[in-house]
């Protein structure tokens, strides 16, 4: 499902705005605004909007965010590859959040995610499928404990809130040491004894999939990870699903 999710919305904004002829392209205009903006090359715009991305400044602060600098990049070549491909990505970053939000049925996080897609992909049919799935009511409370829902509550009464996003060390995961592989082989069988999703999050795509692949190598029989891999400054896992947690903020 979530495979033609992506498919729909890459369609979506190539379909509506990739030909610089068109009236129309995937993203809305950047508002007016009385601050004075410094004028930046379309070069110096995209690095600037790498910048932002490992510092997950998505949509804000105002002028110094992703979003933002696309807009720009697009306001001077509407055809601009790069930005057109950091918009899907965007796009895709806030697709996962609603879909992370409507399993989870937190419908103000679903609304929050759906603001800005609608303001990013504001044309792709993915949109429509997700309205359709808007969560309508919190999860009920199961009426007995399954031996899973008992393992589950013994280890919320020895962890912290800390344990649902696992800082990892910097220098150990670019070192790929042992003590890097100890605290992500941990990680993986808390998450795989509550059949919790996981966010990693990872400087760079290799990271991320080593990260993954670790925890692949800690889990049991031919277990599978439901797992998302996010571009950040720092790495981390982090447990949707874990005890009292509420899902991705």
């Amino acid at each position: 499902m979530r495979f033609v999710l992506a498919l729909l919305l890459a369609i979506g904004l190539v379909a509506c705005g990739t030909n610089p002829q068109q009236s129309s392209v995937p993203v809305v205009s950047p508002e007016p605004s009385v601050q004075v903006q410094v004028q930046y090359t379309v070069d110096e715009l995209d690095s600037r909007a790498e910048r932002a991305w490992l510092r997950e400044r998505l949509v804000a602060p105002t002028h110094d965010n992703v979003l933002s600098y696309y807009h720009r990049i697009l306001a001077q070549d509407k055809s601009n590859a790069a930005a057109h491909d950091g918009m899907l990505r965007l796009a895709r970053v806030y697709q996962q959040r609603a879909e992370i939000a409507i399993d989870n049925r937190r419908l103000d996080d679903y609304h929050e995610a759906m603001k800005w897609l609608e303001k990013i992909a504001p044309k792709s049919p993915v949109l429509a499928v997700l309205q359709a799935r808007e969560p309508k009511d919190k999860p009920a409370e199961p009426k007995a404990k399954s031996a899973k829902s008992k393992t589950r509550a013994s280890l919320t009464a020895t962890v912290t809130a800390g344990d649902k996003r696992v800082m990892l060390s910097t220098k150990d995961v670019s070192n790929r040491n042992a003590r890097a592989v100890k605290v992500i082989s941990e990680t993986a069988r808390r998450a795989q004894a509550m059949e919790s999703r996981v966010i990693i999050t990872a400087r760079n795509d290799s990271e991320g999939r080593w990260i993954y692949q670790e925890m692949r190598k800690a889990s049991t029989g031919d277990y599978l990870f439901r797992a998302n891999i996010v571009r950040a400054s720092k790495p981390t896992i982090e447990l949707l699903d874990y005890p009292g947690n509420g899902g991705a903020q």
